[in-house]
């Protein structure tokens, strides 16, 4: 019956049918077991590739707002926020119930460094509720007074936030309860938390609008499958942009993301297929240890020839020590991998 229903997690029904067995009191024997077995493995026979929530690339986001947004609409219990919710979710890597959930209290804006930090209560791999903190920086460069890119962590944040808290100031309530209100609110009813539902038909009415919006093949983008356009697809597109795009290792990507096993790898996979070895490499820490190592061989190479310079000129001669620190200064990597600890130190200045 479940295999013709097209249940993709038939051995969940079949597991939760063995607890609800046990519960009510009765035997579970060894022929049961082999039953059991047998219609596990019928069920997952042939089942092929695992559909997987659809990539909505959050540069599609920037090419939107570039465009002037045109066809942006909302219904009454969609969202208020525009498509850089959306940025900020595939920034966080995070679901859409974790955006509609996340409370303005748990997020801290630092506007002189341009960072921001999320406090995350609500996680599958947290049953305990201790929370995560993420913190993400700038990554388009414009200062926090300009509108920056909605595809980029902080200005996508700054953006949302500065626009749910012009709302809820507008219907009097003090900067002391905004902490308590959710970060997304209702067009309707502003003050209501916007359901799982309405929060992927308006993420599908945004991904179709833009790219009727925008000239995809100008920025190389493809139009996004609607039907499979999911509550996981910011989740996985904010993975797979942390990776191609950002550089970030696999291991980074996994602590981002709060995954507790190596679950990271589904939602990243087809971006490593498509990129080159030498890139696939800088996605690990080994491949991240022999660049460093590389570099290393370099500044020592460089720090010699600053020697060599030291003994062939006037030392006191103010021009060469300056010349002599410019180099240094250029050839000291900003970064610096500890091979015992796989922790990576800024350098000092």
């Amino acid at each position: 019956v479940l295999r013709a229903a097209d249940f993709a997690s038939g051995a969940t029904y079949l597991s939760e049918a063995k607890q609800v067995h046990l519960r009510k009191g009765y035997d579970w024997d060894l022929s049961l077991d082999l039953a059991m077995q047998d219609a596990e493995r019928a069920l997952t026979r042939a089942l092929g590739p695992v559909v997987k929530a659809e990539e909505i690339p959050p540069k599609l986001w920037r090419v939107w707002q570039l465009a002037g947004r045109r066809g942006f609409v909302r219904s009454q219990m969609q969202p208020q926020a525009g498509p850089e919710l959306w940025g900020m979710g595939s920034a966080f890597l995070l679901r859409e119930t974790e955006l509609a959930h996340l409370l303005m209290g748990s997020v801290s804006l630092d506007l002189e460094k341009r960072e921001v930090t999320l406090l995350l209560s609500m996680s599958k791999t947290d049953p305990g509720g201790k929370g995560a903190r993420r913190t993400r920086s700038c990554v388009c460069s414009y200062p926090p007074e300009d509108e920056g890119e909605s595809d980029c962590p902080f200005h996508a944040t700054l953006l949302v936030m500065a626009e749910r808290t012009k709302v809820l100031r507008g219907m009097g309530y003090e900067e002391e309860e905004l902490r308590e209100f959710t970060v997304v609110g209702q067009v309707g009813c502003p003050t209501l938390m916007v359901t799982k539902e309405a929060m992927i038909a308006a993420l599908r009415k945004d991904v179709e609008e833009a790219c009727k919006s925008s000239d995809l093949a100008k920025h190389r983008l493809a139009a996004p499958n609607l039907d499979r356009v999911t509550g996981h697809s910011l989740r996985r597109s904010g993975a797979k942009d942390a990776v191609k795009r950002h550089g970030l290792p696999l291991a980074m990507v996994q602590w981002l993301g709060r995954w507790g096993s190596s679950a990271v790898q589904g939602y990243v996979e087809d971006t490593l297929e498509e990129m080159p070895e030498n890139k696939v490499a800088l996605t690990t820490w080994e491949g991240v240890a022999r660049k460093t190592l590389e570099q290393t061989a370099k500044f020592e190479e460089i720090q010699k020839m600053i020697e060599l310079v030291k003994t062939e000129v006037r030392t006191n001669d103010r021009n060469t020590r300056t010349m002599v620190q410019e180099i240094r200064d250029q050839a000291r990597p900003k970064l610096v991998l500890n091979l015992s600890t796989l922790m990576v130190h800024a350098t000092a200045r």
